[in-house]
């Protein structure tokens, strides 16, 4: 007999590991474009074009420097995009990339270009001395960086790592009963 809704011993399944990298695949992430245009869009498909603007669409970072100029009033961290130059909008209206044959031509680039090697706030940078700073001061910048994730999706991860577990004790309890 096959096993359905209810499982052979006789408790509801949870989701199937697929399902569940599915629904992760599937989870919204923050993008936001160089005038500041903010998209929520699948995470799982990385840099973008919008449509609407024909803007390059960069994955959202925050910044939790405290002292940061860009904070907001209610204390929320001040979101920006991090662009890099191998990607760039064709005439056509979609992504091009620009492939660089070493790790230093790469850097070169971002250099030339007045960006970072790293996603750094473009507010604190207003405040700061980096020909003074302390590789331990930079350091703590780069620290207080990092990708921005949407309310939702944190609650939606932490739902999936339970199914996910769930899924697992499941599996070990049904691979006893045979």
């Amino acid at each position: 007999m096959a096993c359905c809704a209810l499982s052979c011993i006789g408790e509801p399944q949870p989701l199937t590991f697929e399902a569940i990298e599915a629904k992760r695949m599937a989870m919204l992430d923050l993008f936001i474009t160089e005038k500041g245009k903010q998209i929520r869009a699948p995470g799982i498909q990385g840099v973008f074009v919008d449509k609407g603007s024909r803007e390059i669409a960069w994955p959202a970072y925050a910044c939790d420097n405290p002292k940061c100029p860009g904070r907001k009033a209610d204390g929320q961290p001040y979101l920006f995009p991090w662009s890099e130059p191998r990607f760039f909008v064709t005439p056509e209206g979609t992504l091009g990339t620009i492939p660089f044959a070493t790790q230093n031509d790469w850097q070169k680039a971002v250099k030339s270009a007045g960006g970072h090697l790293v996603p750094t706030c473009p507010e604190c940078l207003k405040t700061r001395r980096l020909s003074e700073e302390t590789a331990e001061q930079r350091g703590q910048f780069t620290k207080f960086v990092c990708r921005y994730e949407l309310p939702e999706s944190i609650v939606q991860r932490a739902q999936l790592n339970v199914q996910s577990q769930m899924r697992k004790a499941y599996d070990e309890r049904r691979a006893h009963h045979k």
